[in-house]
């Protein structure tokens, strides 16, 4: 089957274009992705799509670089493609994040993609990464240090990195440089060589060219053995991510930045799956991008497992994993503590509350402020009879609550958390408001809900007045 056929059943198989699509194809001069833009060329009119050449210079290369600029230019004039260029000064740009040429010449090159995306209302950047760059990156990867993610490999479609709003497409993923350069040959191209792509200084070049040259002298078909560890890996990793996107719809809150999972659910996850969390949860809080280094990942699983109530695993960019009491979060080491942090101390005795007065919550650093006047910053008003005797405490077995909107019904005080979808782990330790043996109020997210029997309303006797509540830091 020759290369178009191949590259049409491609993206048929894994419907990487969508008719009608504008697509953005990334274009150096050199024979991959020259081969590519030719054979997305010549399907053009059967798929119904619209193509965008986009090239940028990286100014690493002076003349030669021009010189490669130009020659796209020529041939999008020549095949009437309408053609995008820019020039990036990709050296200063990696002195300036602190990351290598080639990395910070990748960020670039997909930056200005998704620019072009958006200028012309496209959803899709092809580029021409083949099975032999595969080979390499799983090489390099496993030489730098990876785990399942990054032995996955380059995905045939994949959002565009820093762009998750577009695609990445690399319909050549399963297509060797062998081929390409047959391609080329055959057509008739005449790709621009780029001379740093023999600089066996760079890691990459140093893969191709000295380290799977020797190892095939052991295995021949050593590339293809790494290709195929790439899809195996891939398919395992989508199984993992499978398995942790039920563990996060169940069992994991996302509240104010905030990552938490109650601690016995963590304990009871597979140890595959224990990793997996910590590293999405650092990267929900932190860089998406950036994966969390092994060591970081290994030493917050055994403080989740092991650690004492307080203790904290750091990250780069100001994450952290921290213990509370029955709970595991990754949060930002800096966000402010959320009004729903007023949990009580666990097996809390019940307290009198001044009626007015403030009364100060031992175990924490908070107080309960009650008026009988109006207050601007009141959290709710709570209606009571007077010379009632009002307490705080967490809920008891038995306890039963009349929630507004029932009209005055009453049901279990557990139902009525599971049905506002409370974490049982807080469950035990959110604070109530006690009048004369009923539930008057409880803390849920930082709001007073207030009972039916307790709602301030006009037609109450003159013996029940109204009290205004309100949660201060103490100073």
């Amino acid at each position: 089957m020759d290369l178009r056929n191949k590259i049409l059943r491609i993206i048929h198989k894994y419907a990487l274009i969508p008719p009608h699509s504008t697509i953005i194809v990334g274009v150096s001069g050199g024979p991959d992705s020259l081969a590519l833009l030719h054979v997305l060329y010549r399907l053009q009119q059967e798929l119904s799509y619209k193509i965008i050449v986009a090239t940028v210079d990286h100014r690493l290369r002076g003349d030669a670089g021009r010189a490669d600029a130009l020659f796209v230019r020529q041939l999008a004039d020549e095949w009437d493609l309408p053609l995008v260029m820019d020039e990036i000064d990709v050296a200063q740009l990696a002195d300036v994040y602190g990351m290598g040429v080639e990395e910070a010449g990748r960020v670039a090159r997909y930056d200005f993609f998704a620019r072009v995306a958006r200028e012309h209302h496209a959803a899709i950047v092809a580029v021409a990464h083949h099975a032999d760059d595969q080979a390499e990156t799983i090489l390099m990867r496993i030489i730098r240090g990876t785990g399942v993610t990054g032995l996955g490999g380059m995905a045939m479609c994949s959002p565009l990195p820093g762009h998750p709003e577009l695609q990445l497409i690399r319909p050549f993923l399963q297509i060797t440089r062998a081929e390409i350069m047959r391609y080329c040959a055959d057509e008739a191209l005449s790709p621009r060589e780029d001379a740093t792509n023999f600089d066996t200084t760079l890691v990459r070049n140093a893969l191709r060219h000295e380290i799977l040259p020797q190892l095939e002298q052991f295995n021949p078909t050593v590339r293809r053995a790494l290709t195929q560890l790439a899809d195996i890996m891939m398919l395992e990793d989508d199984f993992v991510s499978s398995r942790l996107n039920d563990v996060v719809k169940q069992h994991v809150d996302v509240i104010d930045g905030r990552v938490m999972i109650e601690r016995v659910v963590f304990v009871g996850l597979h140890r595959a799956l224990q990793r997996r969390f910590v590293m999405w949860g650092v990267q929900q809080v932190g860089a998406a991008h950036e994966a969390p280094r092994y060591e970081r990942i290994i030493a917050a699983v055994d403080v989740a497992l092991t650690g004492h109530v307080g203790a904290v695993v750091e990250f780069p960019n100001g994450v952290q994993l921290r213990l509370d009491y029955e709970t595991v979060i990754i949060e930002h080491r800096d966000a402010p503590q959320p009004i729903s942090g007023l949990l009580l101390p666990e097996n809390f005795a019940a307290i009198t509350v001044s009626v007015p007065g403030i009364t100060h919550i031992p175990g924490t650093n908070w107080s309960l402020r009650l008026e009988t006047s109006p207050s601007s910053d009141a959290d709710a008003q709570l209606a009571i009879a007077a010379h009632a005797v009002l307490h705080l405490r967490s809920r008891r077995a038995g306890d039963r609550l009349a929630p507004p909107g029932l009209h005055g019904h009453t049901q279990k005080l557990k139902t009525w958390m599971i049905n506002r979808k409370i974490r049982r782990v807080i469950r035990d330790r959110m604070p109530l408001l006690i009048a004369n043996g009923e539930v008057a109020a409880i803390l849920v997210d930082g709001e007073w809900v207030v009972t039916e029997p307790f709602v301030v309303r006009e037609d109450r006797e003159d013996s029940v007045f109204t009290i205004y509540l309100s949660t201060q830091m103490n100073d």
